[in-house]
This record gives C-alpha cells, structure tokens and sequence, in this order.
C-alpha cells in the first residue's frame, strides 16, 4: 500500500495480574498495581547473521539418499521464476527501503487527503451508550467534571471545506470537534463492571512525580483535565494507570494513559476490525514529490521543510461519555481526561481523520500540491529560492511551509517555532533525506 496503517495498541502489551471487583459501586481495582511496569521498556533488537567463508583442505564427500528430489530446472520455471526475480528488489532491502522504490514518471500514490474523499463518516456515539442510567445519572448531576475543549476554530474549518466532495466525512469530523469524538468502544462487553480502578500510586522517582504533578496542573490550566473532584471515583467511572515516558529522540518526558491495562481496558471495547485504514504519507510520497520536481525543473536547488503540530491528539475533545472513562489519578486526586489520549487505540484514527481534512484543504485551496501529512508532522519540498517572510517568527522559510503555518493559524491548531525545520538535508519520519543528493549541488538556503 502507498500509505502507512495505524495500529495504536501498546507495545509489548501484556495484561495486569488477576483483578478482584469490590465495594456496592462494582469497582475493580488491580491487586498488583506496579505489574505494568515492565512493558514500558521494551528494547528492539535486531541481529545480523552472516557466514563466513570456509576453506576446505579436501572435498566434501557426495551424501547418499533415497530422498526423491524434483528437477532443479523445473523448479524454476512458470511463476516460481517471476517470484525469484522479485527477491533482489524487495526482499533482501533493509525494512525501510522495501516500498521507497519509485519510478522515473509523474505518478503520485494515494494521499491521505485523496483519502478523505472516499472515507467513511466518524462513528456517532451509539444510542444504547447514551441510554447507560448511571453514566447519564454521574454526568448530568456534575456537569462541570465534563466539557468539551479545542483550540480549534471549527466553523473556519468547516467553511473551508464546503467543497469537499465527502460532506458526511466532513460532517462527522466537525461533529467531533463540537460534541466530542466517539471512539467506536461498546462499553457494555462481556462482564464489565460499571466503574473500574487500576490507577497507580505516586512514582517512587522524585523527578516523575513531579513531572506528573506539573504536567496535571498544565492540563488543568489548558481545561483538557477537570478541576480535581476528591479521590474516589464516581458511579461509570475508568481509571486507567498514567505514568511517564520519555519523547522519542529526546531527554523531555511524556504523560501516557495506559487505556491498555488491566482485565477491562478501555482499548479492549475498541474492535480492532473498525480502526485500521487510517492512512498516514510516508517516504514513498516524498520521493515521488523530489522526483517530480526534478523532472519538471532539473536545474533548480531545492529544499526540504517540516512543520509540527504542538501537542497533537490532545486538541481533540472525546464525547463526555468517553470522558467518563477517562478519570487519572495525580498524587491522589481525580480529575477527569476530556481529550484524546496518547495509547488509546482509537485516538490516532480520529486525529489522522482531522489532519488529513487539514491536509486537503493546504493542498486544494492553498496549492500546496507536494505535501505529505504523517500524524502531527507536515512535509514537503519546495525550490531553495521560493523562499517567504513569516510575520509570527520574524524570519524568512520556504513558500509552501509558512502557506501551511499561515493555514494552522487561520484554524488556530498551534505550533511552536522550534519545530518548524527546513534545510537541503533534513530528517523525515526518522529518515534522514538529502535533496541534494542527486541532481544541482548548489543551494540557496535562508538565513
């Protein structure tokens, strides 16, 4: 496929050890809190096996066997031979070199923002959850635990898509961001209890708990976190384990939700089969993009640019019978998550299904049309001297990347500056990209 599938689960998940339900409120609390631990590192490790070559004094004697065997010729022929030619081409090519394969033409694979064309609507939250007595009973009797929060300037967005072809695509992303994404969970499965504990206590690390503590109050400030509310849970209320894990790339740390954990997770009511499909571009579209280029103007430098989004998943409210399911624990106190989550399986869908729109709009109404949109980041190419003063960052960046900054701001989706890269060598999706590789040598990059 031209296009990355998203699978959100926990790596190396395992479960929690055996849980037992207490109280009149049927809340399940993990016997062994701390068990989850061990999943949080979980070291790659990749071997490289080779053999070496041997010097024999004498030859080897021939083997005897009664073992019938087909002719080595024949075995060659029809389909076998198509398939043997294949295996220079892909199969012994490093991972990541297994679909960056282009050829020399004008084509283009399917982008995520082709993709929201023909995408099915974002689910609406199921009429039997809104039916749950005891969820409506603990929402309606304290409203101000549950809101919907986004930065997001929805009636601009929405406007600027009127000509999607998609509308009930449309309709539904906007829909989300108005009453809340539904993450497509039936939260009445199997035995469930109405109201689960498995939250962790305070981290022994004295640098975690207060990055946790600080990290609360910034959620709190920002109003993704509800105001604390005590430290028991109410009727229908998940608590799920939140702890710290470092950025990738960086010594910066990350406050995770676990929606993995435990005998009920929140990501086990999530059928797998309905959250795959979610497109993200890739290396393959950016190669295509350089391509292009490079056939269309051959002496022109060009350049590489990347825009990022600040904290992502998090400017998307989920719907407040979600939120409910969304209850952390931080030294003690309860506060109720009203955002997407990292680690919840369906928050990547939702969040790709919105930047992609966001994606369609830079490239059909701002002409951005080689731009590749992978989760939070946004990429592309543009000629070295296509270059343009950016008013908010007081300095000059390529074309096509303050079009996107100028978008974001339009919408109001918030970025930083330090994010915002640009070079003739740059790293894209972990992959570091040298335009200059081939082609001009010579390039004219911004101060």
């Amino acid at each position: 496929m031209p296009y990355s599938q998203t699978f959100t689960a926990s790596p190396g998940f395992t479960q929690l050890s055996s849980c037992q339900t207490a109280s009149s409120q049927t809340t399940t609390r993990s016997l062994e809190p701390n068990d989850h631990l061990g999943r949080l590192v979980q070291k790659q490790k990749s071997a490289t096996v080779s053999t070496p070559l041997t010097v024999v004094g004498t030859p080897s004697t021939t083997a005897v066997s009664n073992t019938p065997a087909k002719n080595a010729s024949g075995w060659v022929m029809g389909k076998n031979l198509v398939m043997s030619k294949k295996v220079p081409t892909h199969e012994f090519r490093p991972k990541y070199l297994r679909y960056n394969i282009w050829d020399t033409g004008e084509h283009f694979s399917r982008s995520s923002a082709d993709w929201t064309e023909t995408a099915s609507p974002l689910p609406r939250i199921p009429d039997s959850e809104l039916a749950n007595p005891i969820v409506r009973k603990t929402i309606n009797e304290n409203p101000l635990l549950f809101d919907i929060v986004t930065p997001i300037f929805v009636e601009r967005f929405e406007e600027l898509l009127e000509s999607h072809p998609n509308q009930p695509f449309v309709k539904s992303v906007c829909r989300g961001l108005r009453e809340g994404f539904w993450p497509w969970a039936d939260t009445h499965i199997r035995d469930y209890p109405d109201t689960v504990d498995f939250s962790l206590p305070e981290p022994v690390n004295p640098d975690e708990a207060a990055f946790l503590r600080k990290q609360r109050d910034h959620e709190v400030f920002m109003g993704r976190f509800s105001e604390p509310f005590g430290d028991t849970l109410l009727p229908g209320m998940y608590c799920m384990p939140i702890f710290a894990v470092p950025k990738p790339h960086s010594t910066d740390l990350r406050m995770v939700t676990d929606q993995s954990a435990g005998k009920y997770s929140l990501n086990s009511m999530i059928p797998r089969e309905d959250i795959i499909g979610y497109p993200l571009d890739n290396l393959q579209h950016l190669g295509q993009f350089l391509l292009s280029m490079h056939h269309r103007t051959p002496d022109s430098p060009r350049i590489l640019y990347k825009s990022d989004v600040s904290e992502a998943y998090r400017l998307l409210p989920v719907h407040p019978f979600w939120q409910i399911k969304q209850v952390n624990r931080v030294a003690g106190s309860l506060h109720v998550d009203r955002n997407n989550t990292f680690r919840g399986h369906a928050s990547g869908c939702n969040w790709i299904a919105f930047m992609a729109l966001v994606s369609w709009i830079a490239k059909k109404k701002r002409g951005i049309e080689l731009l590749g949109t992978y989760a939070d980041d946004s990429f592309g190419p543009d000629h070295a001297n296509n270059i343009s003063w950016y008013e908010p960052y007081h300095k000059y960046m390529p074309s096509n990347q303050v079009k996107i900054l100028e978008l974001w701001d339009e919408i109001n989706l918030p970025h930083k500056e330090s994010k915002q890269v640009f070079g003739s060598t740059l790293t894209i999706i972990g992959i570091k990209v040298d335009v200059q590789s081939y082609g001009p040598k010579k390039s004219i990059e911004p101060n």
